[in-house]
């Protein structure tokens, strides 16, 4: 598996705590590992318009949305951005 950390995300996780980054570095180790065995991540597609987009759960709080496609043999994980929960409830 290949991912790929786009400016937009690299920003926005600077903003994050030491914490909150420590737990995004934890939350990939185990979605590189495989991702179908750890529930605690919450990974799900978003719905309607951005229904190509993926979510995977840093903490309570926050966020990290990425898409998945293939080159060749290989599964790419683009990750562009980190959002609060909040923005799921407006």
């Amino acid at each position: 598996m290949k991912v790929i950390l786009t400016e937009t995300f690299k920003k926005k996780y600077k903003s994050l705590s030491i914490v909150e980054q420590t737990l995004f570095k934890e939350k990939l180790n185990l979605l590189l590992t495989n991702w179908f065995n750890y529930p605690s991540l919450r990974i799900h597609k978003l719905s309607w318009k951005l229904s190509f987009v993926f979510s995977m759960s840093i903490n309570m709080n926050y966020r990290a949305l990425f898409y998945k496609t293939q080159e060749k043999n290989e599964i790419v994980l683009e990750f562009f951005s980190i959002w609060n929960h909040d923005i799921y409830k407006k």
